[in-house]
């Protein structure tokens, strides 16, 4: 049975009491895995090993009380730097793969590019032909009124409508 101690208590060692005799390695194992996960917990400042110690003795309590065996509840941790064959094999497939599809996005990047410098070429030429179509109807509505101005010159004919003063109507806007 354990003796009730706050936080700052588990680092002591009269804190926790043995029950059985048969359980006393098992208890020790356990009381020293309390022991450095309280001092953990008090140099990070979190409850977080604490809790994680906690939660590893209760599923193992849980099996055993089911009569499955024990599992090994420690984390397995990688300590070595270096890459099995199939991590490094995963690696230049991903290597690989980020390879081609920056190449397809160079390419596609090119081909909008070339596309858009296309359509800018057929707009400008577009636009050209539509500033000389304009200038030509300019051109040809600047003859007309020259025309009909020569025309009213000659004939005193004035159509019913048309009662505007013909300096008006024959000014280039």
């Amino acid at each position: 049975m354990t003796a009730m101690c706050d936080f700052s208590d588990l680092l002591d060692d009269d804190c926790f009491t043995m029950t059985n005799n048969n359980t006393m390695s098992q208890n020790n194992q356990e009381e020293n895995d309390v022991l450095s996960a309280a001092q953990l917990s008090l140099q990070t400042g979190s409850v977080m090993p604490i809790l994680k110690q906690e939660l590893r003795y209760s599923i193992l309590v849980r099996r055993n009380s089911e009569g499955k065996s024990e599992v090994d509840t420690q984390p397995i941790l990688n300590t070595s730097n270096e890459l099995s064959e199939y991590e490094i094999e995963k690696k230049k497939r991903r290597r690989e793969q980020n390879r081609k599809a920056a190449w397809r996005f160079r390419q596609k990047n090119r081909s909008k590019s070339s596309q858009l410098e296309t359509d800018i070429q057929a707009l400008v030429k577009e636009n050209d032909k539509l500033r000389k179509i304009q200038n030509d109807l300019i051109i040809e509505r600047d003859n007309l009124l020259d025309k009909m101005k020569e025309h009213f010159q000659i004939c005193n004919f004035r159509p019913v409508g048309l009662q505007c003063d013909l300096n008006l109507l024959f000014s280039r806007h």
